[in-house]
């Protein structure tokens, strides 16, 4: 079985590495449209470039190793083995690995090119004129934006191979970039975080839908704990139509709400025993009310 910790550490070299590229190339063209050159910033940002560029080429070949030791059918199976959230990442590995399985020399040739054109960029003397360095710069970030591109829209099909296609009509990538290139800002969450808050906020929003639909209100309820007396009262529900989750323990409730509380309000990130609790417990409990509302 594939070690948790080995599948959240490739995806986040993955999205890591790729996002450090895309801002090396925001950056780029931002310095093009200065008012002046600034040589030495630009020859800077070539090197840090030519230097993720390089990585990317060795991670591509990293990941095809460690994706290529099981075979599609295998790839299958640990995929529904694995926690939902842990799934979507070990898919995003595995449709990654075949996505930038051709890159590997275009990308190493990149690198060289930054490199080149970073040197040329501080040397003392060169016969390239303004115009002939910017618009080889140009052509540079160019290709390798058009490549990154390429690469995010070869994930997406891929992961449409693996039943991943749009939610909502909006492209899994895009999901993607917004639960972790986003998060990698917020100090001290990750990944595991916005999937253990993405589970706990919705079961507040079915909470509170089927209370509204079921006229359920809780009396002599504070603020902090009101949520916990919804909760309480819809799981009676339950039980009363004959409706369990995993016989529903007797501390479901406290459970769920001490996690919504401490997830949502404290920023705590649950060890992988909570996290596994919560995706597979809240996708239960969730499909149990609509059970009670039809």
């Amino acid at each position: 079985m594939v070690k948790y910790e080995t599948i959240e550490m490739t995806y986040q070299r993955c999205i890591g590495t790729m996002a450090s590229i895309n801002r090396r190339l925001t950056i780029l063209f931002e310095l093009m449209g200065g008012p002046q050159l600034d040589k030495l910033k630009i020859a800077r940002e070539l090197s840090y470039l030519r230097s993720e560029l390089g990585a990317l080429a060795k991670l591509i070949e990293t990941v095809q190793e460690f994706v290529e030791k099981t075979d599609q059918e295998t790839n299958y199976q640990i995929m529904k083995e694995l926690p939902p959230g842990l799934a979507l990442l070990y898919a995003f590995v595995s449709a990654w690995a075949k996505a930038s399985k051709t890159l590997k020399y275009d990308i190493e040739s990149f690198a060289s090119k930054a490199e080149s054109l970073g040197k040329d960029m501080i040397k003392k003397y060169s016969y390239s004129s303004k115009y002939q360095i910017l618009e080889r710069l140009y052509e540079l970030i160019s290709d390798i934006k058009t490549h990154m591109d390429s690469l995010e829209i070869s994930i997406e099909k891929e992961l449409y191979q693996y039943g991943y296609g749009k939610v909502r009509h909006t492209p899994i990538t895009l999901i993607v970039d917004l639960v972790t290139f986003k998060v990698r800002d917020w100090p001290g969450l990750n990944d595991k975080w916005v999937c253990a808050a993405c589970y706990l906020a919705s079961l507040e929003v079915a909470v509170n839908k089927a209370c509204k639909e079921w006229n359920i209100k809780v009396k002599d309820a504070t603020r902090t704990d009101e949520f916990k007396k919804k909760l309480d009262a819809i799981t009676q529900i339950m039980k009363q139509k004959g409706l369990e989750i995993i016989k529903i323990e007797k501390d479901i409730v406290s459970r769920l709400y001490d996690y919504r509380n401490r997830v949502l309000h404290g920023g705590y990130i649950p060890n992988d025993e909570e996290f596994a609790y919560i995706v597979e417990i809240i996708p239960k409990f969730i499909q149990n009310i609509q059970r009670c509302r039809t």
